[in-house]
């Protein structure tokens, strides 16, 4: 089937416009606190009292703007896409793309409406962007996704595109 799938992750300057949004009493935890952590998250902060008369408010450092959202749970970006499916504003978040009940949560039994607009990419849509080399019906496949069967460096300077920004460094969490 046809999907499309962004080129970019949602940045922090989405989210925090999703939170403005819907997350006034933030009765779903939308917002981590260590979002605002400088150093790993995403430069949201929240003030505010989370209450109908002196709901929270969101913004974000300048910095962090067009740098990727973290610390958003799978439930969170569910809610997110039904934001977006239903058009954004103060839009449901409970269905839409997906139909979020307690118990489908709770059993990991929510999945993706037929009538979808947006999504979250699944394992396999993931995969077939990154790693297909949409050569006609062949099939074949990348080893990298760096549209590449070569091992990606980390030289940024190269201009052979076959480079990638990590670290095989072990992370502490």
């Amino acid at each position: 089937y046809t999907y499309n799938i962004s080129k970019y992750e949602v940045t922090a300057g989405q989210y925090t416009e999703f939170l403005n949004a819907v997350a006034g009493v933030d009765t779903y935890a939308l917002y981590n606190t260590l979002m605002s952590n400088p150093s790993n998250g995403s430069g949201i902060t929240r003030s505010g009292g989370g209450t109908l008369s002196a709901p929270y408010t969101y913004s974000v450092a300048e910095a962090f703007v067009n740098r990727p959202v973290n610390y958003v749970s799978f439930w969170d970006a569910c809610r997110f896409t039904n934001w977006l499916h239903n058009g954004q504003g103060n839009g449901d978040t409970e269905t839409g793309a997906y139909t979020l009940t307690a118990d489908g949560m709770a059993n990991n039994t929510i999945t993706r409406n037929a009538n979808a607009t947006w999504a979250i990419t699944s394992e396999d849509e993931w995969y077939k962007s990154a790693y297909h080399k949409n050569d006609g019906l062949t099939g074949n496949y990348w080893d990298y996704p760096t549209r590449s069967d070569t091992a990606p460096g980390q030289d940024m300077a190269d201009a052979s595109g076959n480079n990638a920004n990590y670290s095989t460094a072990p992370y502490a969490y």
